[in-house]
């Protein structure tokens, strides 16, 4: 069996503050780092056989502490992609979910359809997010495979795996730091959503 386990990146200042980040490059806060290190202790004794992250330095960071005390970067590296970036917000990277909220209700589109200057839409990074995660399933038949990522990609691939619809999206999002695992046998199913039980 293939478990795909999906961690999202510990806290910043921009997910303390509720700003867009999008793409911009932002570090881990202090509470961020302490997730990472509380990560570190939950994957001590798992090995993978497969490590993805996103380029970004709050993913990498976070996966870089989170395999601290795990002994699989002895025999495994940790490839960055950069289809695990989170969504590219445009013109709003650094603003406000309103400011967002409101373009999308002038612009008349829908929340998954609009896309902001410079930027992806929502059905954008879904597309990219399935793609990367049906060919990591077609490559890894078995053993375990950790994806370091953001937000956004997480949720698209729960919500490809679920196949549900983007109305239920927050449903999905997942808290920074939290685990959630795909399991592949005849075909992928979620077996654990947004755990959180190693941050308290």
């Amino acid at each position: 069996m293939l478990k795909i386990f999906l961690v999202r990146h510990g806290e910043t200042n921009h997910n303390k503050k509720k700003l867009i980040q999008g793409q911009l490059d932002t570090l881990l806060s202090s509470k961020g780092r302490l997730q990472a290190r509380a990560l570190a202790k939950y994957f001590k004794n798992i090995k993978f056989d497969a490590i993805y992250s996103s380029d970004l330095k709050r993913a990498r960071h976070t996966c870089k502490v989170a395999l601290s005390k795990n002994k699989s970067l002895d025999k495994t590296k940790i490839i960055y992609d950069e289809r695990l970036k989170e969504r590219h917000a445009g013109a709003y990277q650094g603003r406000s979910g309103k400011d967002m909220h409101e373009a999308i209700v002038k612009s008349g589109k829908t929340h998954i359809d609009f896309k902001p200057k410079g930027g992806e839409s929502m059905l954008d990074l879904y597309v990219r997010s399935k793609n990367f995660l049906d060919e990591i399933i077609k490559k890894h038949k078995n053993g375990n495979i950790l994806i370091v990522s953001h937000g956004g990609v997480i949720t698209s691939m729960l919500l490809y795996v679920a196949k549900d619809s983007h109305d239920n999206y927050r449903k999905y999002h997942p808290n920074n730091a939290a685990i959630s695992i795909i399991s592949v046998k005849n075909k992928a199913k979620i077996h654990t959503l947004n755990y959180v039980k190693h941050l308290s």
